[in-house]
């Protein structure tokens, strides 16, 4: 029987990553057919800046 992968990523902000594990645990748990993987990437630098003015650009958008 075939496994499908589900890949978590969550934000870089704290409280996420273990919100995203637990969540992925219950995926598991739920169903044997699924595998996860969680992602975790450390924006630094000009990605660091770059993603938070996208992160504000979504989230605080003016134009309503």
């Amino acid at each position: 029987m075939k496994k499908a992968e589900v890949v978590l990523i969550p934000l870089p902000a704290m409280g996420h990553k273990v919100a995203v594990v637990e969540i992925a645990k219950l995926l598991v748990q739920r169903d044997d057919r699924i595998y996860t993987t969680v992602l975790v990437m450390h924006p630094t630098g000009v990605f660091n800046i770059v993603y938070r003015e996208y992160l504000t650009r979504c989230f605080y958008n003016d134009s309503k």
